[in-house]
C-alpha cells in the first residue's frame, strides 16, 4: 500500500509540474486556450488603419438598429448633421474630413495602410453600413473622428469606447478599445496642449456596436466653444491633432503588434 501510494504521489506531482510547463508555454505564446490575444509580430506594410470621418454633407434621418443583439437599446437615424464651428461656421462633417485626410498622410509616412470610410462630403452612409465597410477592410483598428458641442464654455477632448461585447463585438475588442481610445486622447492632448476630459465607456453608439475591430471615437474639441474653435481652425493646430492622434496609434501599435520589432 505505501508503494502504490508513493506512485500515485509521484504520479500527480509529474501531472502537476506538466501542466505548469504546458501553461507558462502557452503564456509566453500568447495562446492560452481560451484566450482571444495573441502575441503578434507584424511590419507596418502589414497593417491596415480604418479612418472614419464623421458625419457628411446630408442627412439621413431614418432609423436604424443601434447594436445586433441587443433590441432594447433601440434605433437610432443612420446619419445626423453634426455641428458647426462657433468661429467660422465650418460644418463638421467638413472638419473630421481635414483631419482624416492629414492623419492619412501622417500614419502613411510612419508605413501604415490606411482606409479611409469617405474621402468626400457628398455621400450617403449610415452609422451601421460604415462599420460593415470598415469590417470588410482588413483593418486592425478604427478611429472615428468627430468634434464636440456642449455650451460655450465646455473645452477639451475625449474619447468614448464600448465597454462589453456581442455577436459583433469580442471580449479582446472591447478591452483593446479601451486602450487605443485613451492612447489616441493621450495623444492629441499632448500634442495640441487642450484639455483631457475623459475616456468613456457607452454602449450606444452604432458605429462601435456593428464593428468587428477595436474601435474607438475621439471628440476633438468644442466646436461650441469660439476660442477653441478658433484655435481648431488653424493649420497648425491641425496638424498638432493629426499628429497626436497618429501618436496614439503607434503606441497602440508597439503594444500588440510590436511593429519597431518586425523584421
Amino acid at each position: 500500500m505505501r508503494r502504490a501510494s508513493k506512485a500515485k504521489i509521484k504520479a500527480k506531482a509529474l501531472c502537476v509540474i506538466c501542466c505548469a510547463v504546458l501553461a507558462m508555454t502557452f503564456s509566453l505564446s500568447g495562446l492560452m486556450p481560451g484566450s482571444t490575444v495573441k502575441a503578434t509580430t507584424l511590419q507596418r506594410s502589414e497593417i491596415t488603419i480604418a479612418l472614419d470621418a464623421g458625419h457628411q454633407a446630408k442627412q439621413d434621418l431614418r432609423l436604424e438598429r443601434i447594436d445586433p443583439d441587443n433590441k432594447s437599446l433601440g434605433r437610432k437615424y443612420k446619419m445626423v448633421g453634426g455641428c458647426s464651428s462657433a468661429y467660422n461656421h465650418m460644418p463638421e462633417y467638413k472638419y473630421t474630413l481635414i483631419i482624416a485626410k492629414k492623419l492619412k498622410a501622417d500614419l502613411e509616412k510612419r508605413g501604415y495602410k490606411v482606409y479611409m470610410v469617405r474621402t468626400k462630403n457628398n455621400v450617403d452612409i449610415g452609422c451601421q453600413t460604415r462599420a460593415k465597410k470598415i469590417n470588410k477592410s482588413g483593418s486592425k483598428i478604427c478611429i472615428r473622428l468627430h468634434c464636440d458641442s456642449y455650451g460655450s464654455s465646455a473645452r477639451g477632448v475625449s474619447t468614448i469606447y464600448k465597454p462589453g461585447h456581442n455577436s459583433y463585438y469580442s471580449k479582446s475588442d472591447a478591452s483593446r478599445s479601451k486602450v487605443l481610445a485613451s492612447y489616441i486622447l493621450s495623444g492629441e492632448c499632448k500634442s495640441t496642449g487642450f484639455t483631457k476630459r475623459y475616456n468613456d465607456a457607452r454602449n450606444d453608439m452604432t458605429g462601435q456596436n456593428w464593428s468587428k475591430i477595436p474601435t474607438a471615437l475621439i471628440e476633438m474639441g468644442f466646436f461650441s466653444n469660439r476660442r477653441e474653435a478658433k484655435i481648431m481652425s488653424r493649420t497648425s493646430c491641425q496638424d498638432k491633432i493629426a499628429s497626436g492622434i497618429a501618436g496614439g496609434i503607434e503606441k497602440y501599435m508597439k503594444k500588440y503588434y510590436h511593429v519597431d520589432k518586425a523584421v
